[in-house]
């Protein structure tokens, strides 16, 4: 082991060095530390040659002293960790790779502080990832000016900015719990629902991509370098197809090159810096000169058992689950203000054979969300959308969409009542001049049998939407008085 001296010399591991050379003088040759250039003394072992004043230089220390001749000297080693990186930035750029590759697919999962930049994005986590598809993202900062964009455009988010930070996410690649410390308020999503501050592209506790780095990428040796107060080696890497197919899966990069910082120690990435390629969502978006960067701080492998257990919230949490709901089954649950043929007589068709739905275990409070589409009298426009939210509980998005709605909105008179029309034409053609203003949104809010209701339009004017809603209803009430005769 490199922590055993193999020298034919005496020596002491525990006996100071003024006992051996007095208590008042020392010789001029004696170190009681061994820093910079003081001494530079090669020594050989194991057929490898270290310079000792090199090794001194590290923070992690611990005395040893060695006698040679008749002059004693105190030498600072280093921690294993500190050595060991020593050893491996001698590695070939292919052992070296190998190394990581290996470590990687040895593993059970990984653990770090990730540290995601780029221009108008700002997120901090920890994230926990294991081999079974498992991740868990603690937010501690989530900053995005495509969120926020997103948001005063649309207002449909599931979730901003500031409900993101402080956020629990955790997925079994099967369903993602999304727990909210603030509000107390936990809900269990179908598949992986990760928010992921990069359009498109999964970043967050992503480690996957280090079990295949020689065959997916042409890599250049960049040399050595110190991060973290870590010795560490930079990887240049270009990938050798921008797509690669196996049967039934296709995967594409979201890079044309990029730098990879690994530490020398653990074979663990300190840094990932790339920019976006122009055919990718991200880059589409960003830009393919911004540069993005992910740097991994605390980070370690993790043993199979060592993994966070299954996410559970807190006692005294309100927790919904989500699963998928009909139309008709939707009807049942409110029946006196909600009609399938309501909003099919409009020309609106489901997008998607069912909608969503979360509700609580007893079954007393719920929200669900359903998507329509038809098509628009000019061909040369997009499809008209209509995204149907209602329920006897308010979610995030729908707390927010009714705060805005009423605040910035303009008060109407429906047929069953009072209501609010936020039309953000107006909005978009200040934010967004000569984009095509048709596709900008339309919400209605109001409110009915103790249930929160909300018609979101893309593709439909304002006065059009109004007329909408209001049949909408009309049609219910004629709909509520034939069920009754």
């Amino acid at each position: 082991m490199f922590v055993k001296w193999h020298l034919s010399m005496a020596r002491t591991r525990s006996m100071p060095l003024q006992s051996q050379m007095g208590s008042e003088s020392q010789p001029e040759c004696v170190a009681d530390h061994i820093r910079g250039s003081c001494l530079l003394q090669a020594l050989s072992f194991h057929r490898r040659t270290f310079v000792t004043s090199a090794l001194a230089q590290s923070k992690h220390r611990t005395q040893d002293t060695m006698i040679v001749g008749q002059h004693a000297f105190r030498f600072a080693w280093t921690s294993p960790i500190i050595r060991r990186s020593f050893m491996n930035s001698d590695m070939s750029i292919r052992e070296f790779i190998r190394a990581v590759e290996r470590k990687a697919s040895s593993s059970w999962g990984f653990q770090a502080l990730q540290h995601l930049t780029s221009p108008g994005i700002d997120v901090e986590a920890n994230v926990w990832s294991t081999r079974t598809a498992g991740r868990r993202v603690e937010f501690h900062r989530y900053e995005s000016a495509l969120l926020a964009s997103e948001e005063t455009l649309a207002g449909t988010s599931e979730f901003v900015n500031e409900e993101l930070a402080g956020m629990i996410q955790a997925t079994d690649g099967r369903t993602t719990w999304c727990y909210d410390p603030a509000r107390e308020l936990a809900v269990r999503k179908l598949g992986q629902a990760i928010q992921e501050p990069l359009p498109g592209l999964a970043t967050l506790g992503e480690f996957a991509f280090l079990e295949t780095l020689a065959r997916d990428y042409l890599i250049r040796d960049l040399g050595t370098d110190t991060a973290q107060e870590r010795a560490t080696r930079k990887l240049g890497l270009r990938p050798k197809s921008p797509y690669r197919s196996q049967f039934l899966r296709a995967l594409s990069f979201p890079f044309t090159q990029a730098t990879l910082t690994i530490d020398s120690a653990s074979f663990l990435p300190v840094r990932v810096a790339f920019t976006p390629s122009a055919d990718s969502p991200t880059g589409s978006l960003l830009g393919t000169t911004q540069e993005i960067v992910m740097e991994y701080s605390q980070g370690r492998a993790l043993e199979q058992g060592a993994a966070p257990k299954d996410f559970e919230p807190p006692a005294d949490t309100l927790v919904f689950t989500e699963d998928r709901i009909t139309s008709a089954e939707a009807q049942a649950a409110f029946a006196k203000s909600f009609r399938t043929a309501q909003i099919e007589s409009s020309g609106f068709s489901p997008s998607n054979p069912e909608g969503l739905r979360c509700v609580t275990s007893d079954g007393t409070r719920q929200f669900i969300s359903l998507h329509f589409s038809r098509e628009a009298g000019d061909q040369a426009n997009l499809p008209q959308q209509l995204l149907l939210l209602f329920g006897n509980y308010l979610s995030p998005r729908m707390s927010r969409l009714r705060t805005s709605t009423r605040e910035q909105g303009t008060s109407i008179e429906l047929a069953h009542g009072d209501a609010w029309c936020f039309d953000r034409t107006e909005l978009w053609e200040q934010l967004l001049p000569g984009l095509d203003q048709n596709q900008a949104p339309v919400q209605v809010h109001w409110e009915l049998e103790e249930s929160f209701w909300f018609a979101c339009f893309t593709g439909v004017s304002g006065e059009e939407a109004i007329r909408l809603v209001d049949t909408l209803h009309a049609q219910s009430e004629d709909t509520e008085a034939q069920d009754t005769a």
